[in-house]
């Protein structure tokens, strides 16, 4: 099938070079004498042309997602039958060829045009064209054109989509009864479009599907009554994106900088665990992921069904990012305050983070303290005893107060360190999780 398919297409890319000769000029005289391009070559009235279209998709020369469009460079084949051009039941024996080359502005040739088309522009000028015109009337022609239609985009899933872009032709103004639209090179126009196009960068073709179907129209007074049937054939070619480019430049470096942002702004700098620079770490991330959020829906047509599967992973993003940021200014404004005001750490966070027993020795400590201070004091017998033991309660006391103001700026700063661990390993963990549901 496919070497029957690239015979067709030298075929189509030779027919216009042909060359005339003696017999072929006179043949062509007798065929077109008395022949009018303006009416349907049809000896009964009633007798509708078949109109075989079979577009070879060369190259995908655009798909712009924001304008909804596709431009393609198309070698458009149609066939169809002209009783007036055939001779094979005329007295032309002296013919010796089964086919001949007539220039395209010289016959009737069926309006049949691309419905959903934004813009055709022909490669080669159509009066220059040549059709070839078989004994039996059937007349073959290719036009190769470029050609911009009208692509509806599902962007849900992108950049892991798939679009459907959907060619229509049909004749302009005759009905069904006088020309239906039809076509039986489906297969050849999927392998040789399929065979060509599997080179492009950005799409893969999967399927080439072909489907007939009428349409009624009731724009002309004459047809308000039932309605006129019109015949239209569809060419729906099925492109699947290759996501590789936006794997590595947006979802890779997103799902990086969120790990690594929210690791940095859970590690501790100094002891004091003081925050200032990890609320702009974390204010630089989401300026960040607002910059690709920006890339995302430059590149996406304005849908009402909302983001795309990319933009909304920019967003999961932007979410973690600013848990992250929340929870540090909260850490710092509780620890910050803690401090000013020497407010003692709550005991279960002590509990949990020295457990009871570490608790019972450091109060042990100071009592057994307290006690062998007052064994030293009690063996004094000199005359200045009063005076000795207020000295040394006094310097005792200023002692402890410095000891339990650094015992008590530790503490609340271990509390802390322990609470940015655990907030590193829940969001480090939630990244990953919601990053494997969105994309699987």
């Amino acid at each position: 099938m496919v070497f029957q398919g690239l015979t067709l297409l030298i075929i189509m890319l030779t027919c216009s070079v042909p060359i005339w000769s003696q017999s072929d000029r006179q043949l062509m005289d007798i065929l077109l004498q008395n022949y009018s391009t303006s009416f349907r070559p049809v000896h009964d009235i009633n007798t509708a042309i078949q109109v075989d279209v079979f577009p070879i998709i060369y190259a995908i020369i655009r798909l712009e997602e924001q304008r909804e469009s596709l431009t393609l460079m198309i070698w458009q084949g149609i066939r169809w039958t002209d009783e007036f051009l055939a001779w094979e039941n005329r007295d032309i024996d002296w013919f010796p060829d089964q086919i001949i080359y007539v220039p395209l502005g010289l016959i009737w040739v069926p309006d049949v045009v691309v419905f959903n088309s934004l813009e055709k522009v022909d490669i080669i000028d159509p009066s220059k064209i040549l059709a070839i015109v078989h004994k039996n009337g059937t007349v073959y022609a290719n036009f190769p054109l470029l050609l911009t239609s009208r692509c509806t985009f599902d962007i849900s899933e992108f950049p892991f989509d798939t679009q459907h872009c959907k060619l229509t032709y049909g004749s302009w103004s005759l009905q069904k009864k006088q020309i239906y639209v039809n076509t039986d090179m489906a297969p050849v126009v999927t392998e040789l479009s399929t065979l060509v196009l599997n080179n492009n960068t950005e799409w893969d073709v999967t399927m080439i599907s072909i489907k007939e179907r009428e349409e009624r129209y009731a724009d002309e007074s004459a047809s308000r009554v039932s309605g006129a049937v019109f015949s239209e054939l569809d060419f729906i070619l099925t492109l699947k994106r290759k996501p590789a480019y936006y794997i590595y430049v947006l979802i890779l470096p997103t799902f990086a900088i969120a790990q690594i942002n929210t690791i940095g702004m859970f590690t501790p700098t100094n002891s004091r665990s003081e925050r200032e620079e990890k609320v702009t770490l974390g204010l630089t991330t989401l300026l960040t992921m607002a910059i690709f959020l920006s890339i995302v829906t430059d590149q996406i047509p304005r849908s009402q069904l909302g983001l795309p599967l990319l933009g909304n992973y920019v967003l999961f993003e932007i979410l973690i990012s600013s848990i992250g940021i929340i929870v540090t200014v909260v850490h710092m404004f509780v620890h910050e305050k803690a401090l000013l005001y020497k407010i003692p750490p709550p005991q279960c966070l002590m509990h949990c983070l020295h457990g009871k027993k570490a608790e019972q020795n450091f109060h042990s400590q100071k009592v057994s303290d307290a006690s062998a201070a007052t064994c030293k004091v009690s063996s004094e017998n000199n005359n200045d005893i009063t005076e000795a033991f207020s000295a040394w309660l006094e310097r005792r006391a200023k002692s402890e107060k410095t000891e339990r103001t650094i015992d008590f700026e530790e503490e609340w700063a271990k509390i802390v360190g322990v609470c940015d661990i655990v907030m590193m390993i829940i969001l480090f963990i939630a990244n990953i999780i919601g990053t494997w549901l969105i994309f699987m």
